[in-house]
């Protein structure tokens, strides 16, 4: 085999290991904005609900205790109520994206693996190449 069919057998081969990991990413990419996306809308949707209840609660509380003496003490408790519970599902928020895992591990994992394989094919051929010994003259034996 000449250097040049060795090369173009390389370059073919790592152009389809290039291929793959692409397509893996790809698809992990897919995955993740779908994922992401999903969640998005499952969120907004939760809270537009979320907020019309408690719209619809605190109205109802107010107009409880609007005949009596104790209505600003209703609505202050409604307010700091509705704060504390935000502030628990923001810190629960900062908690899960501090917390999440890494986008594309798979892509990530498989590449370090490739390029593993690459440095120890290269060391063992910079070891094979060291222990071969320089031939000179021609293959018959030729001495001049």
């Amino acid at each position: 085999m000449t250097i040049r069919q060795a090369l173009g057998a390389i370059a073919g081969d790592f152009a389809t290991l290039m291929r793959t990991r692409v397509e893996l990413f790809s698809l992990e990419f897919a995955q993740e904005r779908s994922r992401f996306l999903n969640a998005v809308l499952l969120a907004l949707a939760a809270s537009l609900f979320m907020l019309m209840g408690l719209l619809v609660f605190s109205v109802w509380i107010a107009l409880l205790f609007w005949a009596g003496e104790y209505r600003y003490v209703a609505i202050a408790s409604l307010a700091f109520g509705y704060l504390l519970i935000g502030g628990y599902f923001l810190t629960k928020l900062r908690r899960r994206l501090r917390r999440g895992g890494q986008a594309f591990a798979a892509s990530v994992e498989v590449l370090t693996q490739d390029l593993e394989m690459l440095r120890a094919s290269c060391f063992a051929a910079a070891q094979r190449d060291s222990r071969e010994p320089e031939r000179s003259g021609n293959a018959e034996g030729d001495v001049r």
